[in-house]
């Protein structure tokens, strides 16, 4: 849902009943592949072309240097959470167009959307295999929310977790052999691995720290994801992949989440609240070492801009 702040997402997590609605409502960053670095995806609630006077949550795609604003979806609902296929060429994203939050596909340019999930309750949160053949959501078909996994066609859709507690936000390494996902498995958001058959599952973050939004470096080496500790301010942080060294892409400007890794590998764009409630998120980006000054790439007062997804362009040699 385009507008929730990260204050009143982490104050949603407070109850068990208010967790499925956080699950539901946030978006989706992805794992970058190597490549060079293609458009951002993202949601907003703009006007950029006149294509949007209703100001519904449709995605969009903008160059890195903010030029090139192109509109993809036209619905009266929301559509969100863009993820990227390996090769550039497709964007799986979520969608409530039929009455129900379900798992689409279109290309990069708009056309061709089609629906793959069919369930009266909620698909979201899709993410691309590395080889572009399957795609993993996560779902709350079975009265809990799961990681699934199916062809990227729709068909053979598989649950891979069955925990009680809630398991989300799938995001899958380079190298195609492992999952990072959030769960509140111990109570508190943190992030795990498994491989992709779901086997072999391990935390990678204190529950302290209230971390989710997993999103790889291209090289594998590392995951960017979201802190909030304490939660009255929210970061972008890197760890090593295995949840080793720690630190700060972001911190003493506002509120800052869902990373997306460019595929050179040397920045990272996010969603950023200046203030908590007004005014609305930009999209910007960041030299990953964290010592440079951010980029606002959207940079549109009074409209909401989030949850952006990098497009790899991938080497043709």
């Amino acid at each position: 849902m385009v507008g929730v702040g990260p204050r009143k997402l982490r104050l949603a997590a407070v109850a068990v009943s208010a967790l499925a609605v956080l699950v539901s409502q946030v978006g989706i960053a992805q794992a970058t592949l190597p490549g060079e670095n293609g458009k951002l995806a993202f949601t907003s609630t703009g006007d950029y072309l006149g294509t949007n006077p209703e100001h519904d949550a449709e995605i969009f795609t903008i160059n890195p240097d903010g030029t090139g604003v192109t509109q993809l979806t036209f619905n009266d609902t929301t559509d969100n959470s863009a993820s990227w296929s390996p090769d550039g060429g497709n964007i799986a994203f979520r969608s409530s167009r039929d009455g129900n939050p379900e798992i689409y596909v279109m290309d990069s340019n708009g056309g061709n959307q089609t629906r793959l999930t069919f369930n009266p309750r909620r698909d979201e949160w899709p993410a691309w295999s590395a080889d572009g053949r399957k795609i993993f959501f996560n779902s709350a078909r079975n009265g809990n929310v799961d990681i699934y996994v199916m062809n990227a066609d729709g068909s053979d859709q598989t649950p891979l977790t069955t925990d009680p507690a809630v398991d989300f936000h799938p995001a899958v390494s380079p190298d195609g052999q492992t999952l990072a996902f959030v769960s509140l498995r111990s109570g508190a958001f943190a992030i795990y691995t498994m491989r992709v058959d779901g086997t072999h599952i391990g935390k990678l973050t204190p529950d302290a720290l209230q971390a989710s939004d997993p999103d790889w470096s291209p090289d594998g080496r590392k995951i960017a994801f979201e802190r909030c500790a304490p939660c009255d301010q929210v970061d972008i942080s890197v760890m090593s992949n295995n949840g080793q060294h720690m630190r700060n892409v972001t911190s003493d400007f506002g509120n800052n989440q869902w990373p997306t890794w460019s595929p050179d590998g040397e920045q990272i764009a996010f969603t950023h609240w200046a203030d908590l409630t007004y005014p609305p998120p930009d999209i910007l980006r960041v030299e990953t070492d964290g010592t440079s000054s951010p980029t606002n790439v959207t940079n549109s007062p009074g409209v909401h801009d989030e949850v952006p997804a990098w497009q790899p362009v991938p080497d043709k040699d």
